[in-house]
């Protein structure tokens, strides 16, 4: 292979000068690290997806809840008893009692003469009727007709949910949405405002602004004509009707009146028009007239009448079981903001759209996400009032379906929909703090949870679009609440953990962390759910992500004390993660096959928590204590004796590298006013020959592992004996071989130890480990310095021994001319760029070499050819090779 043409930088490499001979301690310190401590990584636990669609999930009996009634809704017409449908007075208005003066129609004066002569107009035919109480009652509204003559029509009820897909036209459905009628009052005898004329205002158009209608106060058409309008005759009347907000208001300007009859009339007409026609034409015509209402603002300025009519209408559109057209309508519905039984049926509509998938594009087709969103960031107390709990239980149901589609959940997350469910956590939290001002404290606090499953669950679907979660960090203390004051609750603590398992998957989250609250939080439901493995093995996974990367999250969780009667010197931490895999150990003891689910699902939970221990043992004020803690080593132990490769490979890695990190510990800490030795360092030998039956394993990585291990214990003596004495020496030596750099790396470490001791030597070299590591220099030291640099280090030891093997000083030769190669600048410079993919590379392999190999690879060249034996065959061998 034809070496690529030498690279030319800009750089200038000044000569390096030879280092002076590397000192003992600082072999032993590159030797341990080798044995350095690390961090685990792991998976994150999956949740296989649930198709079920239902508001508790497929497995709802298993936590003991169900929707509060049934999904399907009969009953979708307009209920006008409804405060928010029609706003109560806030004062008693006089009863009004009007004889028609005026010869001509209300609705002609309005829009011209209408299509159907004899209109209808409703109106009470009780007079104790309690004013705008309108029920579904039939018989509480009658309609009145022109008298014939010698009889009297008879009384014809007109029910308000008339089905849109009738053949049948009534005629009496123009009237109510172009001039909606005043409500119902009560006869009266008075005659007080009966001979009294009103000045009605009316724009007709932009040019003409208005002309006055003269009409006689006690005139039922041109009450209905002001009313229209929201302005009543009576100047009494006007003055005492409050507006109400979204609700509905009383009075509305000349303007508002004249862009109504312009811009929405036209659209209600047309409505009913095509309301027996194809549905495209009534989501066309529902589209325009949101369009309209949106334009105009007359979602937020809309009078009583007005909102009456317009929600009269449409909630004879829901009868029909298309979902287009229901979905058309609810958008509107829901932006007029009605409350209770309406808000009811409406949010039962929508979810019992949104159980079936194939409808969730008809959703961002009709724009009924945002309206969805809107009501959800405004809500402020969902708990206390029945009505509205069930009704924001469909309405976040229908948003936790619609999060699990991931083209719906980018447009919810456009739409602010994590700060929505934010607040709306928040608000169920807020109410249920005082739910000890209520007697019903049980029942509320079911509301509560059943809430927060729907909102936590459409949160957690969010996170899989918000990737860097930058909206959802930020709600960490809000979702750390919930779980301390819900997290009993089994479905709510599954939700919640699964969240906390992937936010704590970036270093973001510490910064919401600040408060030392949470490791009370984390380690009491670790107790309340410890036979729960689905929450279990979450929580622990978030917690093993959280230690990983602080050490201030590791020192509070480690001396974290939720009692002051825990003993002093002892670790919370440490006892319930002890307590858990006592707990996890005995499931799988008991289960006769290994490989079944439950096992599988155990060994998972090990392997979390053991992960959580390695993590938190990098901390070196704290890796200490946790060395000296005999339980905790103890089970590590009886985890590495009892389990083999085959029944969970990951658990033997999380073993390996989490005694590895407690081993490198081997002094002695004062403990409570006592000295304490490390567990690791006691059980030393008991460890070396479990560490032994893992060298024959095929699994490099776990060979990899074990070498790390016997790197920090064979600082030992009684450690290197054993060692010797089981042949391990020899099986490191024959790693050498291997073609795994992480192998060969740590294989040098643990033989840097061993070489230590003068009679253990004749061995390695009897195993041509020069050789070998002649090898390792060509092939990886100009790839990875650090491997060359150990390798020197390990070769350093093997050749102080004064009487070299013929043999072995025959290996040397091809060693001593690596390692001139090695240690040149210039050769070094054309092997960097060669390796080399870029200038970067180049640079990292310059810098590099100078740390670690030619400190290391220098001393060890001037020491092999300060012997005078090595010098005659090397001379004789470069004149043979002349």
């Amino acid at each position: 292979m034809e070496r690529p043409e030498k690279r030319h930088t800009k750089k200038q490499y000044n000569p390096i000068k030879a280092d002076d001979k590397p000192l003992s301690s600082q072999i032993i310190k590159d030797a341990k690290e080798w044995c350095r401590l690390s961090l685990i990584e792991t998976r994150r636990p999956s949740t296989p997806k649930d198709h079920s669609r239902s508001l508790f999930g497929a497995d709802r009996h298993k936590f003991g809840s169900r929707p509060p009634s049934a999904v399907k809704v009969d009953a979708h017409q307009l209920d006008p008893s409804d405060p928010s449908s029609r706003p109560s007075s806030g004062a008693k208005l006089p009863p009004l009692s009007y004889t028609p003066r005026s010869s001509v129609p209300a609705s002609e004066i309005f829009a011209g003469p209408t299509k159907q002569p004899n209109t209808a107009v409703l109106i009470a035919p009780q007079a104790d009727k309690p004013r705008g109480n309108l029920g579904h009652d039939s018989s509480e509204f009658s309609i009145r007709r022109p008298p014939k003559k010698n009889n009297r029509s008879p009384v014809k009820a007109v029910h308000p949910g008339i089905s849109c897909l009738s053949t049948k036209h009534e005629g009496t459905s123009n009237v109510a949405c172009y001039h909606p009628t005043p409500p119902p009052v009560r006869p009266t005898n008075s005659k007080l405002h009966s001979n009294k004329a009103n000045v009605v205002v009316i724009p007709t158009s932009e040019d003409d602004k208005s002309f006055q209608v003269m009409s006689g106060g006690d005139s039922a058409s041109s009450s209905s004509s002001a009313g229209s309008f929201g302005m009543p005759s009576d100047p009494v009347a006007r003055k005492l009707s409050p507006g109400s907000g979204n609700s509905g208001k009383t009075e509305e300007s000349a303007e508002e009146a004249f862009y109504w009859n312009q811009n929405i009339l036209p659209c209600i007409e047309q409505l009913q028009e095509v309301m027996h026609t194809d549905v495209q034409s009534l989501c066309t015509v529902c589209a325009n007239l949101s369009e309209g209402l949106k334009r105009g603002s007359c979602f937020n300025h809309m009078s009583a009448r007005r909102r009456m009519s317009l929600l009269t209408v449409l909630f004879k559109l829901l009868k029909t079981e298309c979902p287009d057209v229901i979905l058309s309508c609810a958008s509107i519905i829901l932006q007029v903001r009605v409350h209770n039984k309406n808000f009811s049926s409406i949010c039962k509509l929508i979810f019992r759209i949104c159980r079936e998938k194939q409808h969730d594009e008809l959703f961002e087709k009709y724009g009924v996400i945002t309206p969805m969103i809107t009501v959800i960031k405004d809500v402020q107390d969902p708990v206390t009032k029945y009505e509205n709990y069930e009704a924001y239980l469909y309405l976040c149901g229908s948003l936790k379906f619609l999060s699990d589609n991931k083209n719906i959940a980018n447009t919810m997350y456009m739409n602010d929909c994590v700060p929505a469910l934010l607040h709306f956590t928040t608000a169920t939290l807020e109410v249920n703090k005082q739910l000890r001002k209520f007697d019903e404290i049980k029942k509320l606090t079911k509301y509560a949870t059943d809430l927060l499953v729907q909102v936590t669950t459409a949160l957690r679907n969010m996170l899989d679009v918000d990737k860097k979660v930058q909206q959802t960090v930020q709600g960490f203390p809000t979702l750390l609440d919930a779980f301390l004051h819900f997290g009993s609750d089994e479905k709510v603590a599954w939700i919640l953990s699964r969240i906390f398992s992937k936010l704590t998957m970036y270093s973001s989250c510490t910064t919401y962390l600040d408060s030392t609250e949470w490791p009370n939080i984390f380690l009491h439901h670790l107790g309340v759910h410890r036979q729960n493995s689905d929450v279990i093995v979450r929580l622990c996974f978030a917690l093993g992500n959280l230690v990983a990367r602080s050490d201030h999250l590791r020192r509070t969780l480690f001396f974290h004390q939720s009692s002051p009667d825990v003993e002093q010197g002892s670790s919370q931490c440490m006892s319930a993660l002890v307590e858990l895999i006592d707990i996890y150990n005995q499931q799988i003891e008991s289960l006769d096959d290994k490989a079944s689910s439950k096992a599988e699902k155990a060994n998972d939970v090990l392997v979390k928590i053991v992960r959580v221990i390695a993590n938190m043992s990098i901390g070196e004020d704290i890796g200490p204590y946790i060395a000296c803690n005999v339980q905790v080593v103890e089970r590590l132990l009886d985890m590495l004796e009892t389990r083999s490769v085959e029944e969970g490979e990951e658990l033997i890695v999380n073993l390996l590298t989490t005694l590895n990190n407690l081993s490198y510990y081997d002094g002695v800490i004062d403990s409570d006013h006592s000295n304490a030795m490390s567990a690791v360092t006691a059980q030393r030998l008991r460890l070396t020959s479990l560490l032994s039956h893992f060298m024959m394993s095929d699994n490099m990585t776990i060979v990899a592992e074990v070498a790390r291990v016997f790197g920090n214990l064979t600082r030992h003596d009684d450690v290197r004996d054993l060692v010797h004495q089981h042949k391990v020496d020899l099986m490191m030596t024959a790693l050498l071989d291997s073609g795994d750099r992480q192998v060969v790396y740590n294989a040098c470490g643990v033989l840097i130890n061993i070489s230590a001791d003068p009679h253990k030597r004749v061995d390695l070299l009897n195993e041509n480990a020069v050789s070998k590591l002649t090898d390792v220099l060509r092939d990886f030291a100009p790839l990875q310095w650090r491997i060359g640099g150990v390798a020197c280090q390990l070769l350093w030891n093997l050749c102080s021994t004064n009487d070299l093997d013929k043999n072995v000083e025959t290996e040397l030769i091809p060693l001593i001319k690596t390692l001139q190669h090695f240690t040149e600048y210039e050769s070094v410079v054309e092997l960097s760029q060669i390796n080399a993919k870029d200038d970067r590379s180049l640079e990292f392999l310059l810098s590099t070499w100078k740390e670690d190999f030619y400190k290391y690879g220098k001393p060890l060249l001037d020491n092999l050819l300060s012997k005078t034996t090595l010098l005659e065959p090397l001379n004789q061998a470069e004149n043979s090779a002349g």
